[in-house]
């Protein structure tokens, strides 16, 4: 059985961006969302063809229920500030955990095709009005543009939906041409509806800085591992320049090589905790939400203790941390790279080059 403090750090927050439906991939249920023309840039190996797309049917800015407080992106819709993340749920675990999670009143889910946990979470979303929830998942870059669409259609068939709100690149892995062949490509599929935002995960601003540079319009959404110990202040800065949204996606043992009973920052994280009657999860994800953030948090399904913090976990309370207690969050910064806290996501194990390695530095 778990514990309540593995479950304190098994939550994970997540980015997102545009998307667009195409009927023929979804029940009639799903009427398409719909993006005004713009222009869009297709790169295929060395060619680059711009062209511009036909004007598409707008829903109602209402027409999808959010809970609780949401925040707008760039793409022109709301997404909600506290989502479920399926990072590390196990495939027979998803229906029971989504269903509880829609229970809480989660409405946003974010999930990858590296999880292979699309078809469960499609399975448990399918008799819900499309409109109604919010989904994201990743992919990983591609060697050109049919490929990307292979991919996120082989997606939406896993999820039995027309279109995604986010369509993220799961990671920079894969070199500077593949990254701008695979964002391109996804800026082209979320003109034809198959995806209402694109969003990168894992890129740190060198990454970005390469998107914007080429003159190709930025994400809507990023989605990084912060927690209080890895806040990559330097991406965040650059995204809220840049009305960026960001995802924050925190994995189980945030910094699994330290010695978390005799640590003086987690036992400040229990006294905080403690003294507004809350888990250290809900701490985390309120920590995260009132630092502007999208979060996800996740737990499983294997004890009663995990299944209650499904709901706890979105239902956390409305009253703010105090400024002392925010600035005491903050100052837990370590700025702890990917190869210390050694987790893969969007990446193996052999891509990680020592404990310094970091994937927002990734070639």
């Amino acid at each position: 059985m778990r514990t309540a403090f593995h479950l304190l750090i098994s939550f994970l927050f997540t980015i997102v961006l545009h998307t667009h439906p195409s009927t023929s991939l979804a029940p009639s249920n799903q009427t398409p969302p719909h993006n005004p023309s713009r222009r869009s840039v297709i790169k295929t190996g060395s060619t680059v063809t711009v062209s511009t797309f036909s004007s598409l049917l707008l829903p109602p800015q209402n027409a999808v229920a959010a809970p609780a407080a949401t925040l707008a992106l760039k793409s022109d819709y709301a997404l909600p500030q506290i989502g479920f993340g399926l990072y590390k749920t196990a495939k027979e675990e998803v229906v029971e955990a989504a269903s509880l999670a829609l229970k809480a009143g989660v409405r946003y889910f974010d999930t990858a095709q590296s999880y292979g946990t699309e078809a469960e979470l499609g399975s448990a979303l399918k008799d819900m009005e499309r409109r109604k929830f919010f989904v994201s998942t990743k992919i990983a870059t591609q060697q050109n543009g049919g490929y990307v669409r292979s991919a996120l259609k082989k997606s939406l068939r896993n999820l039995q939906m027309s279109y995604v709100d986010v369509a993220f690149i799961h990671s920079p892995i894969g070199g500077f041409d593949k990254r701008l062949i695979t964002f391109s490509a996804l800026r082209a599929l979320q003109e034809e509806g198959f995806t209402r935002s694109v969003g990168v995960a894992n890129y740190g601003l060198k990454h970005l800085k390469e998107i914007e540079k080429e003159g190709l319009e930025l994400p809507d959404v990023v989605a990084l591992e912060i927690s209080p110990y890895n806040q990559h202040r330097d991406v965040v800065d650059y995204c809220n320049s840049k009305k960026i949204k960001v995802v924050c996606e925190s994995w189980s043992k945030l910094s699994g090589k330290f010695n978390w009973g005799s640590d003086e920052n987690f036992r400040a994280i229990n006294e905080i905790s403690t003294s507004h009657s809350i888990t250290k999860a809900q701490l985390l994800t309120m920590w995260a939400v009132q630092s502007g953030f999208i979060a996800l948090p996740r737990s499983g399904v294997k004890s009663e203790v995990e299944r209650k913090a499904i709901d706890e976990n979105f239902n956390v309370p409305s009253e703010k941390l105090t400024d002392e207690e925010m600035n005491i969050l903050n100052g837990f910064e370590r700025n702890l790279p990917t190869g210390a806290l050694g987790r893969t996501d969007g990446w193996t194990a052999d891509d990680i080059k020592g404990e310094n390695w970091d994937i927002t530095t990734a070639i």
